[in-house]
């Protein structure tokens, strides 16, 4: 089989060369036809072509990307999402080109969806209250009238050919932006129809179909559509009324993606080009298209500050430099002026994890291209192109650790290996496996001072780090702690007497009974002690306090010395080090048993090594971690400071010079000082110069180096070793080839999106790497509240709710002194006329955090008040807490507080303090909802289920009556319900199951997304971009794989429709509400009744 990297290549090079012609080939995305004209976008612009294809003329030019053109009806304007005022916006302009005028004002958040009519547009806008809204909303171009389309939840549209009847789509995978084929989970895009201007619900089509009916398209009385139930995307279509489906293609293989229909012809991408669908004929073209371009993009550029892209940072064994590896490339820095050498990576490889020889001979770095990562070496000063050193690796490698004072190194893989490598042979041998599921197993490498044992940190079976000893020279390794406790960071004394570690063994609880308002338990920070294990037995420990014997024992030696002015001299001359040549003692029997505590306080310690006169420990401390010192004395040693904000830090190998990163990014500044000094104050001698390191790009090469590792960390990261029995390197050979057509960062990451499909799993969302900008078209701003326009102003409408006990969490409008109320008229913002929602949007542009001058009216009196705006994430965060309390106060109204209701936005520790807040408000409550529809996931479930799996079991009253109270304080003891739905995605998904599993309550709703594996993050791509690739897949106890590609499905089914939903009715809250009724009438909870004190003599009763 050809490889797909020759192909890569060959096609590079035929581009290069049809460059020379002017016209490119480009990357095709997003078309609409018309008439006369094909509209589409290429190179991050939109572009107009004849209708049968031909040479393109470009219609665009902004920075960032115009996307998702839709012609109007007569095809003389276009519509286009684009973001020259701040995130993205709709805007149209001529199709012949001209000023793009925009139409929606609502601070980003909002995708055109089509056209009405030559007046009215249709778009898309998540800017309302809820989980993960959507809405469907239609814009008026001659007016600015904005207006909702009365359902709930909906996505894409399509009008009927007599402007009556509505059909759209809800839910889909963009609502967490996957790429999945053959997806059937509970998110599965449907296809619904709704009579527009009516009252009557919608109606759902081909409700069991089996299969995604995404992208709806009408044409003569049929809905076409875009379905995979084939096993590939192919176009179908239905009557309109959801019968008589037919499938219109055959196609086997790739996405067919965001067709356009016009005159019986459906146009739409798949790959990188664009293929046009006659209805008549029943025949499929690919379209001829080429791009009259200067390439503006491809062009070779100077990143100003590559920091921004750091992956590591590794001091010199010689402690004279700094090797830094950052997007892809790597150089040596040093301090002062001396220059930095820069290495040549080869093309169409990416280095990662550069280091020094021990013998500073060479830099050696893993360099992933080709079909595999291997470990190259290059000459220290950078004057030649480099060689691999290992060859056939079977894995991904992680990183390299020299060995001092030698060429040779050891390096980990994936598959939990842990390597030596003989330069001189030329040959790798493994040293150690791990028996952990943690495929990063081996770290925190340390050295003796003879070069023969190295400690490190590995990780047991029960995935606790552990400390391991290997000696070089006969393979043996020796396990040095317990297993019962978490230990990690090793590091030998100088002299090699002694192993120091760090061991969390210190458990102070906190708090310390189980009493108080949500108290969910005791946490134990500060675990961290510092421990010395006594390698060699006759070795005097250097913080061992001396006591009476020991000076006695030290006085009679003064006496019986007696020692000549030559040899006091040469002693004093000497330390305590191990010379290079002297072996290190190690007495292996007894080992273990022979550990020292260092007499300094526990801490939350994350970082241990060990210089000739001090221990230099890391510290976290919440925000940053400092770097502190304890001095190697027996008279009181304690811990003190030496510098903040460390974000890395290592000794040279004799100990001697320092390695600290202060801060990261742009703002990261890297130190060579003196251990056992204090960090200087003048720091222009010690400061390695890299802030002024430049680095040139060829985003060309870079895209396609960036594909290939994106289709090499799938194939190395996917949870499944076989990859779900996908053809890899095919998958490979359709799509790698396609990245030499790439004119635009955004086009890959769509290339990506597809050839990710291919696994069919979720969490497999693009993130969009270094892609252009424009930092100067503002950001917008806004006051927390809705608005309809009224002949003098903005009618205030709503003022979106927090919580009133949490007045930070109140908008604008409702801050303490701020008397706007809804209702008022908004005249004018610093005094500034206000009559619109463009003449908001430009008055509140880059006012987010700043007070403005709102002039407003209320029964026909002039006001004005002082108002702080918000940014967007703000404002986001303030809809999402209106649509909660909206949901809480229902509960509470119907049930007259008799049942609570919180819910969880997602799984993280923000997440954990909501539940904190929220759940324990309602413990003593018959009955509790807990919400988890559009969760969006993290990895606390088992905290929360842990609270709910509490049970009382007896109680305490006061000796004057009162409320009783239980032990497992706070325990809940009504009946629970929760709420899933589509939108419940990854650890929502887990708790939901969990829940379900352990029976705790039922589940009411709709069955959840299904992303049901779970991953790290940890293959970002040279430019911090991702194609994200889940991990790790749970199962059941019983063996099952679970949840992914399905879902959780509730116990009840209830759906929330999309007419009556967005009339504010919820049926899911109010079913719950409902079982909540019936269980607690059926099944009351026992009222806790003291029984009467018996008389002296009769003695208490068992439990049982």
């Amino acid at each position: 089989m050809k490889s797909f990297f020759a192909i890569a290549a060959a096609a590079a090079f035929a581009c290069s060369v049809q460059s020379a012609n002017a016209q490119t080939r480009g990357y095709y995305q997003t078309p609409s036809l018309g008439d006369e004209a094909l509209v589409f976008s290429s190179e991050g612009d939109l572009w107009r072509a004849a209708v049968t294809g031909g040479t393109a003329t470009r219609l665009t030019t902004h920075s960032e990307t115009e996307v998702s053109p839709k012609l109007s009806p007569s095809g003389e304007r276009v519509a286009f999402d684009a973001s020259y005022d701040g995130p993205g916006e709709i805007y149209i302009m001529p199709v012949t080109g001209g000023t793009p005028q925009r139409v929606t004002f609502e601070g980003g958040g909002v995708s055109v969806r089509g056209w009405l009519d030559d007046d009215t547009l249709i778009y898309r806008s998540t800017n309302v209250p809820g989980t993960i809204p959507m809405v469907l909303r239609t814009v008026t171009l001659s007016t600015g009238e904005v207006s909702d389309i009365p359902l709930a939840d909906m996505d894409q549209a399509a009008l009927s050919e007599d402007g009556q009847t509505l059909f759209f789509t809800r839910y889909g995978l963009s609502l967490f932006n996957d790429n999945a084929i053959m997806y059937r989970g509970g998110r599965m895009a449907q296809l619904w129809r709704y009579e527009l201007g009516s009252d009557a619900e919608a109606t759902r089509l081909a409700a069991d179909f089996g299969a995604p009916i995404r992208n709806p398209m009408v044409w003569q009385g049929r809905v076409y559509f875009i379905s995979d139930k084939s096993g590939a995307d192919n176009i179908w279509s239905m009557s309109g009324d959801g019968g008589d489906i037919r499938q219109h293609t055959a196609s086997e293989t790739g996405l067919m993606k965001t067709p356009d229909l016009h005159n019986g012809q459906i146009i739409y991408q798949s790959g990188a080009d664009l293929f046009l669908y006659d209805i008549e004929d029943d025949a499929t073209e690919m379209l001829s298209l080429f791009l009259m371009s200067d390439s503006d993009y491809k062009r070779p550029r100077w990143l100003p500050s590559p920091l921004q892209y750091l992956e590591s940072a590794q001091i010199a064994p010689a402690g004279k430099s700094v090797t830094l590896t950052a997007r892809g490339r790597f150089v040596r820095a040093f301090t002062r002026d001396r220059r930095r050498i820069e290495f040549t990576v080869p093309d169409g490889y990416r280095a990662r994890y550069a280091v020094i020889s021990g013998n500073n001979e060479w830099v050696y770095a893993i360099l992933d291209g080709g079909t595999r990562g291997e470990i190259w070496r290059f000459n220290v000063d950078g004057l030649d192109d480099g060689e691999p050193v290992t060859d056939g690796s079977d894995s991904y490698i992680w990183a390299i650790y020299p060995v001092p004072e030698s060429g040779d190194f050891l390096y980990s893989d994936k598959r939990g290996r842990l390597f030596y490598h003989d330069t001189e042979a030329g040959r790798s041998r493994e040293v150690d496996r791990t028996e952990s599921s943690n495929d990063l197993a081996f770290g925190e490498f340390n050295w003796s001072p003879d070069q023969r044992y190295v400690a490190y940190t590995m990780y047991d079976g029960r995935d606790l780090s552990q400390i391991t000893l290997l000696d070089t020279d006969t393979n043996e390794k020796t396990l040095l702690t317990s297993g019962k406790y978490e230990s990690f960071a090793p590091a030998f004394s100088r002299d090699g007497d002694w192993l120091y570690f760090i061991s969390n063994r210190n458990f102070n609880a906190s708090p310390g009974s189980p009493w108080g308002d949500r108290n969910l338990g005791p946490a134990f920070s500060e675990r961290g002690k510092i421990y010395a294990l006594q390698l060699d037995p006759e070795a005097e420990f250097p913080f061992r306090h001396r006591d009476e014997l020991a000076l006695r024992s030290e006085d009679d030696d003064d006496e019986d010395e007696d020692t000549s002015e030559d040899e006091e001299a040469d002693d004093e001359s000497s330390n305590t080090d191990a010379s290079d040549d002297e072996a290190v003692n190690i007495e292996f029997d007894g080992l273990t048993s022979r550990l020292w505590e260092v007499p300094v306080d526990a801490g939350d310690y994350v970082g241990l090594t060990a210089s000739h006169g001090h221990l230099l420990v890391l510290v976290d401390e919440g925000r940053e971690n400092a770097l502190k010192r304890i001095k190697f004395t027996a008279s009181d040693p304690e811990l003190s400071g030496f510098a903040n904000d460390v974000r890395r830090f290592n000794l040279s190998a004799d100990g001697k010079t320092l390695f600290v990163q202060h801060d990261d990014s742009t703002s990261a500044r890297f130190y060579l000082v003196n251990p056992d000094k204090s960090f200087p104050s003048d720091k222009s001698d010690v400061r390695v110069r890299a802030s002024d390191w430049k680095l040139r790009v060829t985003p060309s090469e870079e895209w396609r180096q960036m594909a290939e590792d994106a289709w090499r960390l799938h194939r190395d990261f996917a949870f499944d070793p076989g990859l779900r029995d996908v053809d890899w390197d095919a998958v490979g050979e359709r799509f790698l080839p396609l990245a030499t057509r790439i004119g635009h960062r955004t086009e890959l990451n769509d290339l990506l999106s597809q050839m990710s499909a291919e696994l069919g799993i979720l969490h497999s969302q693009i993130r969009q790497g270094d892609t252009p900008s424009d930092d100067e078209s503002g950001q917008p701003a806004f006051l927390g509240a809705t608005y309809t326009p009224v002949a003098n102003g903005l009618r205030v409408d709503l003022i979106y709710k927090g919580e009133a006990d949490r007045p930070d969490t109140l908008g604008p409008l409702r801050s303490q002194g701020v008397d706007i109320a809804e209702g008022d008229v908004i005249t004018a913002i610093d005094g500034r006329d206000v009559r619109s929602y463009a003449d908001l949007t430009r008055a509140l542009a880059m006012k987010s955090g700043d007070q403005i001058l709102v002039d407003y009216e209320r029964n026909g009196n002039v006001m004005q008040e002082i108002v702080v705006p918000v940014s967007a994430r703000t404002e986001s965060v303030l809809q999402y807490a209106h649509w909660v309390e909206q949901n809480r106060r229902a509960v509470a109204d119907a049930t007259d507080g008799e049942f609570g209701y919180l819910h969880l936005r997602a799984m993280g520790s923000s997440d954990l303090e909501s539940f904190a807040r929220d759940f324990y408000e309602h413990f003593d409550k018959d009955g509790v909802i807990i919400d988890v529809r559009g969760n969006r996931g993290g990895n606390v479930d088992s905290f929360i289920i842990a609270s709910l799996l509490r049970r009382a079991w007896a109680f305490w009253q006061g000796i004057e009556g009162g409320p009783v109270f239980t032990n497992m304080q706070q325990a809940f003891r009504g009946h629970l319900v929760v709420l899933i739905d589509e939108g419940t995605y990854s650890d929502g998904e887990t708790f939901s199951a969990g829940v379900k599993a352990l029976e705790l309550g039922p589940l009411i709703g709709t069955r959840t997304a299904g992303a049901g594996i779970w991953l790290s993050d940890r293959n970002p791509l040279a430019d911090r971009g991702q194609a994200r690739v889940a991990e790790f897949a749970q199962f059941g106890m019983d063996g099952r794989w679970l949840i992914e590609g399905y879902g959780v499905a509730p116990d009840m089914q209830v759906e929330n429709l999309p007419y009556a939903t967005y009339q504010g009715q919820d049926a899911q809250l109010n079913a719950a509400i409902g079982y909540l009724r019936d269980k607690v009438a059926s099944d009351p909870i026992p009222e806790l009744v003291p029984g009467p004190i018996p008389p002296v003599g009769e003695p208490g009763r068992d439990v049982r």
